[in-house]
């Protein structure tokens, strides 16, 4: 209920509303990880990680259901770990439904590469990994030619 009151300094006015309801609304639900369109590995197990809020209950972990467009029904849980998810683009969807029938899901988007594979890599994995293999080359240079000098200058004084 609302109490109002309302004076002009002469004239004072009173008003009483209420009682009001909030209609009920459906669980409000979040995938926290894989994140969205994340690139996984064929046939590893994946870690499923949601959040939802309802505030008109307590949600169980028997209502949070993981399922793939691809792969059908995957599980229930807050977490779930999935197995063996086949390889191919996912849409997988972490559904829950409240004890009155209210439904609230949320949706991301992966890429499942077959196993052996290595994800597509960007130009700064390749940087990386370039800057790396020279530097080991480098290395190997300069410590072949540290032995070479070495033996040179031993096999003169003998």
């Amino acid at each position: 209920m609302i109490y109002v009151q309302v004076s002009d300094g002469l004239n004072t006015a009173t008003a009483v509303v209420g009682p009001f309801t909030v209609q009920p609304k459906p669980p409000s639900v979040h995938i926290v990880s894989p994140g969205r369109n994340s690139q996984i590995t064929a046939h590893i197990p994946l870690n499923l990680e949601g959040s939802a809020y309802d505030r008109q209950e307590t949600l169980t972990d028997g209502q949070f259901r993981w399922s793939s467009d691809r792969d059908g029904v995957l599980g229930t849980g807050q977490v779930l770990t999935a197995l063996k998810l086949s390889a191919g683009h996912h849409k997988l969807t972490l559904t829950i439904t409240d004890s009155q029938g209210r439904v609230g899901r949320d949706t991301i988007q992966i890429d499942v590469i077959p196993f052996g594979e290595s994800p597509s890599s960007s130009p700064v994995d390749w940087l990386i990994f370039s800057s790396i293999a020279l530097a080991l080359l480098l290395l190997v240079l300069v410590l072949a030619i540290l032995v070479w000098r070495r033996r040179r200058t031993t096999g003169n004084q003998g």
